[in-house]
């Protein structure tokens, strides 16, 4: 949703910036991943603002090391885009980890926050590799309601509402990410049902 309306505005913006940095992509992605890493701590701690500080620097490593590889490679390479991708993955878990540890030790909302953090990660990661593994099949899947963009907004939503919040923010999240993982088996299905 976001991500379809924002990110052709962003890669426009960003295009000149990433033409001036002087630091390689794969190490924007490393800072990204770092900082990633605090804010899962900030939500396992229970400083659910700080994390959602984190998620929003992280985020912008991640804007920043695209337009960065565009600038130098001209589109990106191959594996540029492996390792960016790669570090999304292990980011998303990360905070996810993060947020099911506050919930699993800590009250009011307590294992119900867990469960829902290992069930929106779980939707989420599987969602991500319908997406990978159609693409190597040659279908381009952009369907399903979220995208990793948005999925960090609704996480830095909740850091920004507090713990309370942790129940009706995951439920949201996990509902996008089942959608969309059944979306994305359902159109895959169809095309590739179509060759035969």
């Amino acid at each position: 949703m976001l991500t379809t309306l924002l990110r052709p505005l962003a890669a426009r913006w960003l295009a000149p910036v990433g033409r001036h940095i002087p630091v390689h992509p794969n190490v924007l992605s490393s800072l990204g991943l770092v900082v990633a890493a605090a804010a899962a701590a900030g939500f396992a701690l229970g400083s659910f603002r700080w994390a959602a500080a984190g998620i929003a620097l992280s985020g912008t490593f991640d804007l920043l090391d695209g337009a960065t590889a565009r600038a130098r490679h001209q589109g990106g390479s191959k594996l540029g885009g492996f390792v960016d991708s790669a570090m999304d993955r292990v980011a998303d878990s990360v905070l996810f980890l993060g947020i099911f540890l506050h919930y699993y030790l800590s009250d009011p909302v307590g294992h119900a926050g867990a469960v829902l953090a290992v069930l929106a990660a779980s939707g989420s990661n599987i969602a991500s590799y319908f997406k990978a593994r159609s693409e190597v099949e040659g279908v381009t899947c952009n369907v399903g309601l979220v995208k990793r963009a948005d999925r960090l907004m609704l996480l830095m939503v909740l850091g920004m509402l507090g713990p309370a919040w942790g129940v009706p923010v995951l439920s949201v999240l996990v509902f996008f990410s089942v959608h969309s993982m059944c979306a994305r088996a359902v159109f895959v299905y169809r095309r590739l049902g179509v060759r035969g």
